[in-house]
Formats: C-alpha cells, sequence, structure tokens
C-alpha cells in the first residue's frame, strides 16, 4: 500500500478534483433534483391552497408532514446502508421519492395531501446522511469543507433553477387542460429524481478500490489518505447502541435541529415573504427566489473554502448563524419593500447555507466509518425534527398574528441556542484531526 507521503501535494489535488468531478457533480445535481421536489410545494402553494381549502397553519402541518417522514424513515435508511451499501440506497430513494412527488399531484383532499408529503419525507429520509457519509469514504477532513459546501449549497441552486421554473410551470401550463397547474409542476420535477435514480446505479462507485476509472495505486492512496485524516479522538468501531449512548451525538443532534430550523424558513416561506413586500406574479417571486439562491451559494462556498484553508470550523460556523440571526431581526423592519427584503434574505440564506456546509464536518471529528454511520443516523432523524417544528409552529404563528416577524424570532432564538450547544460537543481543537504532513502547501480544489 502507497504511504500518503509518497504523493506530491500537486499529485493529490489532481487525483481529489478528479474524484470531486465524478462524484460530487453527480451528488449535487441528485440533491439540486431532491430540494427543488422538497421546496416546490412553497410555489404550488400560490395556487392550491384555495383548491384543497387549506389554510396558512394546514400549509405549515402539509409542508411540516415532510420532516416527520424523514424523521421516522432516517434510520431504518441508514440500516439499509449496512445491508446494501451507499450507492445502491441512494439509487432507490432516489427514484422512490421521485414517484411519490409525481403521485402528490392527484391528491384531491387535504389528508391525501398530509399522506403523500409525509411518504416523500420517508422516501428521501435517508439520502442526505448517506451522501455525508460517502463523501467521508473518498475526501480526508481538510478537504471536506469545500465538498460538503458544494453538496450543501445544491438548493440554493436550486433555487436559482426551481424559483424560475415553477413560476413559468405555474403560468404556462394547466390552462385548457384536465390538470392545474401546480399538479404539473409536482409531475414535471419529479420525473428527474426517477430518472437520476437509475444512473446513480452504475454511476456510482462505492469505496475508492471500486472505482474503475482509479488505478490501484490512486485508489489505495485515497484510502490511505481518508484513514490518515480520522485523528486521535474520532470513534470507529462501535455498535448503534453504543454510538446511542454517546452524549455528543444528541449535542449535535440538536445544533442540527436549530441549524435545519432556519433553513426550513427560507426554503418554504420565501416565496410568501417576498408576496407580502409587494412583489405579484409567481414568475417575477421566482426570479427573485433565484438572485437570492444565487448570492447563498457563492457566499457560502466562499467561506467553506476559507474555513478549509485556516482548518478552522466553530468560528465559521458561529458567523454564518449571525447572519441569519440577524437577518431574521430586521426583516420585519422591510417588510414592504422587494428589494430591501430580498437583499437581507440574501444574507441570511449566505448564513444558513455556510453554518449547514460546515455544520456536518464536525461530527465527522468524533466519529468516523461505522460509528459515523450510525451517528450520522441519530442526528439527522433528531435534528430533523427541527424542520416539522419549524413548519408547524411557524405556520401557527402566522396564522394568529397575520405576519411572520414572531417565527422569526423564535427561529433566531432557537439558532442563538444551537451555536451554545456546539459550543458544548465541538473538541476544542479540531484542527488537530484535520492536517497531516502529507497535506501541506496542497493546492486547493477550487
Amino acid at each position: 500500500m502507497p504511504e500518503v507521503a509518497s504523493y506530491t501535494p500537486k499529485r493529490t489535488a489532481l487525483i481529489y478534483r478528479r474524484v470531486a468531478w465524478r462524484l460530487v457533480t453527480f451528488l449535487f445535481i441528485c440533491y439540486v433534483v431532491n430540494f427543488v421536489d422538497r421546496v416546490n410545494i412553497s410555489f404550488a402553494k400560490l395556487q392550491f391552497l384555495q383548491h384543497l381549502h387549506l389554510s396558512e397553519a394546514a400549509y405549515g402541518l402539509a409542508a411540516g408532514m415532510l420532516f416527520l417522514g424523514y424523521t421516522t424513515f432516517v434510520i431504518p435508511g441508514m440500516k439499509l446502508v449496512g445491508v446494501i451499501g451507499t450507492r445502491r440506497t441512494m439509487s432507490v430513494l432516489m427514484g422512490a421519492w421521485g414517484i411519490c412527488t409525481v403521485l402528490l399531484a392527484f391528491a384531491t383532499t387535504q389528508h391525501e395531501f398530509y399522506v403523500m408529503r409525509f411518504l416523500i419525507g420517508a422516501s428521501e429520509a435517508a439520502f442526505a446522511p448517506c451522501v455525508i457519509l460517502y463523501l467521508t469514504y473518498w475526501f480526508p477532513h481538510r478537504l471536506r469543507g469545500q465538498m460538503m459546501s458544494l453538496f450543501e449549497i445544491s438548493p440554493t441552486v436550486a433555487g436559482m433553477i426551481g424559483g424560475p421554473l415553477a413560476g413559468w410551470i405555474l403560468q404556462r401550463f394547466g390552462h385548457g387542460t384536465t390538470l392545474e397547474g401546480w399538479q404539473w409542476l409536482f409531475i414535471l420535477e419529479g420525473v428527474p429524481s426517477i430518472a437520476l435514480g437509475v444512473m446513480a446505479w452504475w454511476w456510482l462507485a462505492e469505496r475508492p478500490t471500486h472505482a474503475r476509472w482509479l488505478n490501484a495505486d490512486e485508489a489505495r492512496f485515497i484510502e490511505a489518505d481518508v484513514q490518515a485524516s480520522v485523528g486521535t479522538l474520532a470513534r470507529q468501531r462501535a455498535s448503534f447502541m453504543e454510538v446511542a449512548r454517546d452524549p455528543r451525538v444528541y449535542g449535535f443532534a440538536y445544533v442540527y435541529f436549530a441549524i435545519f430550523w432556519c433553513l426550513n424558513i427560507f426554503g418554504t416561506w420565501t416565496p410568501t415573504l417576498l408576496r407580502s413586500a409587494g412583489l405579484a406574479t409567481p414568475l417575477e417571486i421566482g426570479l427573485y427566489s433565484s438572485v437570492i439562491s444565487l448570492a447563498s451559494a457563492v457566499g457560502a462556498y466562499l467561506i467553506s473554502l476559507h474555513s478549509d484553508r485556516r482548518l478552522e470550523r466553530f468560528w465559521h460556523i458561529v458567523a454564518g448563524a449571525c447572519l441569519t440571526v440577524v437577518t431574521f431581526v430586521t426583516l420585519p423592519m422591510f417588510a414592504h419593500s422587494a428589494l430591501a427584503s430580498a437583499a437581507i434574505l440574501c444574507v441570511g440564506s449566505v448564513g444558513i447555507f455556510t453554518a449547514l456546509s460546515l455544520f456536518w464536518t464536525t461530527p465527522t471529528i468524533c466519529f468516523a466509518d461505522h460509528a459515523a454511520r450510525h451517528a450520522i443516523a441519530i442526528m439527522a432523524s433528531l435534528g430533523s425534527i427541527g424542520g416539522f417544528f419549524s413548519a408547524t409552529v411557524t405556520g401557527w404563528l402566522t396564522t394568529q398574528s397575520g405576519k411572520l416577524d414572531s417565527a422569526l424570532g423564535v427561529a433566531a432564538i432557537v439558532l442563538v441556542t444551537g451555536m451554545i450547544a456546539l459550543r458544548l460537543v465541538l473538541p476544542n481543537t479540531p484542527q488537530e484531526h484535520a492536517p497531516h504532513a502529507s497535506a501541506a502547501g496542497e493546492p486547493s480544489l477550487d
């Protein structure tokens, strides 16, 4: 087996750049489509509330049902990884949520809508945790900030594409046909997930040694480099119950809960906020949403790249959280200005996606390999409850007051407490577990 030091920094960067182009690009596209399917309800809402006779509170519950299904099926989904592997699990999940998204178009009652949203959440539950675990097989800790950010900011690209696309579908389709525009939205955005699920089966490789597009030395080098970056504190071999008894898991889970709560505000209520600020048509709202998404994609990636170069996580995550808190506090002050609201949402979106991207590099400081699979499943399962509570609480508070102001204040408080929890569970010197001499001076992958 080749030693990590036998590869020069330049050659190392070239190998990882090739891996990133092959795997991260594909997973990026998959998660873009996933997030489009998850949040297209926020655009379909502009038409179907009256059709299905839903109130704002009922809409909040419908949006939250996805996260209830997500929470329920994360751990079973990650158990499936142990049976058929990450590659096959991701393939099956993509096809399943695509089919459920298409079927959502044919929901005719409020309760059918709830059930289908639950099934979409159940289908996609283990996908993001699978990807997070999968990336730890292919990239050492010092590169995971960049890789996680590319994966986690894919929802912002989904916003750039999905916003205008949803607006166009809602305006273009449904006239003179038996289906409404919102139904066409679910159908046309569900089919790509099914196709990507089929493609994932043969495009992805389970581990570096299974990749036909790497030679044997490159594959062994990647596995050795990844193992060398694990660090002395990382727990690697442990049963599910052993990991479940580790209190750090629940601290990290609460941090994810807080981030997920705030992320859901942006994903579910941005079109509503923009319409309240004065935008009229779905297409106009979609275009503004795409600008917000573009800003958050660029900003979050640049901050994550800086985090990798400095080999520092905590303060970069806190900086992102601070941007989000400031956004929630200031938004009500500019509620009637579309331009100002969009600018403030850009700042907050950069912040929350930075926090999300870098957060998933922190649990792998403490957990690796088999232990990481169990830990990520528990964290994702418990943390995703934040999406359910965010949707339902925000919907209820908005119904009670007629505005989102109080809901934004609650979200800011939750995020602050999440950062306190992160300080308590994150090792004081994570840098010890990231760099190795072989990586010194290694070029960036950007």
